[in-house]
């Protein structure tokens, strides 16, 4: 059959994301990747630390989502041929959702049967499951859960090219991702654009992150012989598969969370494939830019089990693995990307079948099994040529037809550079119409100044944009609080906090804002002074009675501050926060340090087990908040072992669990 593009609607069980958040998006982000210490070559050439942000800044968080499944749809787009059928979802970041193999009758992907939020991303709302392309800052992409530019056109001999885009904001750059599965062929193509069009040297992070389906003895098979990790004193290298070692080749040799950042052999292939026991299952192969490639291993313990469930439909679903490839070697660092330069590079992904004898045999022999087997299907000069042809029939050429529109950054990002005299971001992409967010930054370009008092609907954090503000604060935006705040919060963003902190009190010396006073909670926070963080945080609340962001940020800063009696009180002048899980869990451990176990453990357990819709990867305060209620009397026959339900220790084993 010819290729065919089309569209459909993909229907699922869902959780509802619900708004953005409307407190100014300053708080630190825990961010798993981040180290500053290694134990490392000499020679390996590691961007170790280079380009990490401390947070999500100018971008809201996504944080007012459940875990109540209802029926839930997507507008999905199609690509298929007689091989293969790829499911994308745009409004989902540009998410593979599914690529099903038609002649083995099998998904390639980890495919999940819901849709679940989870505090993974940058932003916090993720979801597992398909392909995710991150592009920006470290870590699942600030897109993730939102549309994105979607488009369609046609190589010259007439197979449909989907095309995905947007504009990224903390980099200041441009991505387009072009997708196309020609008739005869048994891969997709995912043809990548980066665009740093800035006068200034950007950290690029690219990764393609894929789920795979957690088989039993699956093998994942790269051409490396070790691999970096980390652990607590940092990064270092491990063998893949050492005499008389486990061989973590294997993700069922990994008994806890673990990345490994494969080591690829000089002149090797750029591939990564994961096969099951039969020599059978997915392949990502691309062109030499894309030099990195990741496993990563959710563990074998409870923690582990309860993680994956957590993310899908519950017990028993979502077991799975994550391959990944991306522009670094490993994701404990960016890659410098130089100014006006765009890099490009060709992805595929299909199926891989391996005899299974070579497929596990040992090391060096699977890895070159697999290695020939890529050469075979997918030559390495074919697809540079592949990625050079396309690059004026394609990648820089207009779509023939827009079929959805992304967020408008990108469009007023070109109405900035045509007031200043620049050339234009992009100029084949069509990034839609301006919204509201956007509306607000055109009344400033062309006044030098915010309107009204009202609540601020969205930050900058560009260079070009902290300039104007600058030079509005210095003259026709000297006596506004609006311009002030905007300052204060982009040099708390960029760890000023005696510049932020004078920016901010200014800001409140014209005008009782809540933004700002949000704002200075987060400088008193960094600075240790938890007290007066809860205070400030407290006041930022108390002007948004109706506001359950500012409410949620005021408990959290109280609980951190051991203000229990006091975060007691204000729940109980805020009952609409009774539903929200997080601010209940709070609750209970005010309530355990107040003397009021029996009513804590009761909270806790109440209707099967409280649950937090927006956990942080990593985080175990539930677990450890049940753990320290654990030898009180039990009540209504409530097990003294640690249920499942509150485990998400991901490096305890079993034989720990009551520690």
């Amino acid at each position: 059959m010819a290729t065919t593009l089309t569209t459909e609607t993909l229907r699922l069980p869902g959780a509802r994301l619900g708004p953005e958040s409307s407190v100014p998006p300053v708080a630190r982000m825990r961010n798993l990747q981040q180290t500053a210490r290694a134990d490392v070559d000499e020679d390996d050439g590691l961007f170790l630390g280079y380009g990490f942000i401390p947070g999500s800044f100018p971008y809201p968080y996504q944080d007012n989502y459940n875990r109540t499944l209802e029926d839930c749809s997507f507008r999905s787009v199609v690509l298929e041929n007689r091989y293969l059928k790829a499911v994308f979802v745009p409004e989902l970041g540009g998410r593979l959702w599914s690529l099903y193999d038609k002649e083995a009758h099998r998904d390639l992907l980890f495919t999940n049967p819901v849709f679940r939020p989870g505090n993974l991303a940058i932003r916090n709302a993720w979801f597992s499951g398909g392909v995710e392309f991150n592009c920006g800052p470290v870590g699942h992409h600030p897109h993730t859960c939102e549309p994105i530019g979607c488009a369609e056109l046609a190589l010259p001999d007439g197979t449909p090219v989907l095309r995905l885009y947007e504009f990224e904001r903390i980099r200041s750059m441009a991505y387009q991702m072009d997708f196309f599965l020609p008739e005869e062929s048994r891969f997709l193509y995912a043809r990548m654009r980066l665009c740093n069009e800035t006068p200034r040297v950007i950290p690029a992070y690219w990764w393609s992150n894929i789920a795979v389906p957690a088989y039993s003895g699956g093998r994942v098979l790269v051409s490396a012989d070790e691999a970096f990790s980390q652990n607590k004193q940092g990064v270092y290298k491990l063998p893949v598969a050492p005499e008389g070692g486990p061989d973590i080749s294997y993700p069922e040799h990994t008994p806890d969370s673990h990345d490994y950042f494969w080591n690829v052999r000089p002149g090797a292939r750029k591939y990564i494939a994961h096969v099951g026991q039969d020599g059978y299952g997915l392949l990502q192969c691309s062109t030499d830019r894309l030099q990195g490639r990741k496993l990563f291993v959710w563990g074998q313990y409870p923690g582990s089990r309860r993680w994956q469930e957590f993310l899908s439909g519950g017990a028993g679903q979502g077991y799975y693995h994550e391959l990944q490839a991306g522009l670094g070697r490993t994701q404990y660092e960016c890659v410098p990307m130089p100014p006006h330069t765009s890099w490009e590079w060709l992805e595929a992904y299909g199926a891989v079948q391996l005899e299974p004898a070579e497929a596990h045999g040992s090391w060096p022999a699977a890895y070159a099994a697999a290695e020939r087997f890529v050469n075979g299907a997918l030559p390495a000069g074919g697809m540079e040529l592949l990625l050079r042809e396309t690059r004026n029939t394609a990648a820089k050429r207009p779509a023939m037809r827009q079929l959805s529109y992304g967020s408008g950054w990108g469009t007023l990002e070109n109405i900035r550079r045509a007031a200043q005299g620049e050339p234009p971001l992009s100029p084949h992409l069509d990034f839609g119409p301006l919204h509201a967010a956007q509306e607000y930054w055109r009344a400033f370009l062309e006044t030098g100044d915010f309107p009204g008092s009202g609540p601020i609907p969205s930050y900058m954090l560009q260079p070009e944009w902290v300039a104007l503000l600058k030079a509005s604060a210095a003259g026709a935006g000297h006596w506004s609080w609006a311009v002030h705040t905007h300052l204060g919060l982009c040099a708390l963003a960029a760890d000023d906090l005696d510049g932020a902190h004078a920016a901010l009190s200014r800001a409140l010396s014209l005008h009782a804002a809540p933004e700002a006073f949000f704002g200075m909670a987060v400088c008193e926070e960094l600075s240790g002074r938890t007290g007066s963080a809860a205070d400030y945080a407290l006041r930022a609340a108390v002007l948004r009675p109706h506001d359950r962001s500012y409410a949620r940020a005021a408990a959290e800063r109280m609980h951190k501050a051991g203000q229990h009696g006091r975060l007691l009180q204000f729940l109980a002048q805020r009952p609409e926060l009774s539903e929200d899980g997080r601010t209940r869990m709070y609750q209970a451990s005010a309530l355990l340090h107040t003397g009021q176990a029996a009513q804590a453990r009761r909270l806790l357990c109440a209707d099967g087990g409280l649950e937090l819709p927006d956990l942080r990867e990593g985080e175990t305060t539930i677990t450890e908040l049940w753990l320290s209620l654990k030898d009180l009397p039990a009540e209504n026959g409530e097990t003294e072992t640690l249920p499942s339900f509150f485990d998400f220790r991901l490096h305890t084993a079993p034989e720990e669990e009551n520690t």
